[in-house]
């Protein structure tokens, strides 16, 4: 195993939703099937990409075991914050989900970029109210310099952190952007403030979305990257990797051999 969780090296922040991976049920990936006439797809071309499929759901689902585990080593630290939902305290909620994989471990609340409550009762009356962050986000998208928005001086040029936190950095993240996607980059954005060098999620869409419509041409680069979990351990140099649940409690190497 990587020396990521010794004593000499600061333990990665890593953002983390257990509440969203609790909304998603733990069923077991279907058997690979051969297909039959009029597929469009040859029999055996069918059944390997389902087999494919099967293989990196239980590599992903491994991965999520040994972060777990991490965590509660400290090798990690597992953040949230207030625009994520409170992670359920009772296990028997997590039984059937994603959430089961990870188990309890600790979790470290950051601020989030901007704190709605900050901006006044016109359209963010009410922290909880469904759309209130979007409504934020498109509010930060179309600001001018930010400071229209913010209640708060900038910092000083001297913070070497200044030019992401300024919404004008929002409007970088978001330059190409629109929807359900840009809550998501809110988020991001608080990650990065919060020196969150990862951003764990299950969404498999959402790294190359990132990569593909929000890193190019953004100065300064992105600080946080969304990541899966088997990505995640393999950018931290973690080469093994814990059995699932009832397969024994050694671990497996993926050290080339």
């Amino acid at each position: 195993m990587s020396d990521a969780g010794s004593p000499s090296r600061r333990p990665e922040r890593v953002l983390v939703d257990l509440a969203a991976m609790e909304r998603m049920d733990l069923a077991p990936p279907p058997p690979a099937r051969f297909a039959g006439k009029g597929s469009g797809r040859p029999r055996f071309m069918r059944a390997r990409a389902a087999g494919s499929a099967n293989l990196v759901t239980l590599i992903e689902r491994a991965a999520l075991v040994t972060i777990g585990r991490l965590a509660r080593e400290g090798a990690l630290v597992l953040c949230s914050y207030v625009e994520f939902e409170p992670p359920a305290t009772d296990a028997e909620r997590w039984r059937g989900t994603w959430r089961e994989l990870v188990g309890d471990v600790p979790l470290t609340t950051i601020p989030p970029a901007i704190d709605r409550s900050m901006l006044g009762d016109d359209v963010f009356r009410g922290d909880a109210q469904a759309g209130a962050l979007a409504r934020l986000c498109a509010k930060l998208r179309h600001a001018e310099g930010g400071r229209e928005v913010l209640p708060f001086d900038e910092p000083p040029a001297s913070d070497e952190s200044a030019p992401i936190r300024s919404a004008e950095r929002f409007g970088q993240l978001a330059a190409r952007v629109q929807g359900d996607r840009l809550a998501q980059l809110f988020h991001l954005w608080s990650a990065e403030l919060a020196d969150c060098r990862y951003w764990l999620t299950l969404d498999a869409t959402l790294p190359e979305f990132v990569r593909e419509r929000v890193q190019p041409g953004l100065s300064p680069g992105l600080r946080c990257e969304p990541v899966l979990p088997e990505q995640l351990l393999r950018l931290l140099g973690v080469t093994e990797r814990d059995r699932l649940p009832g397969a024994g409690s050694s671990v497996v190497s993926l050290r080339p051999t």
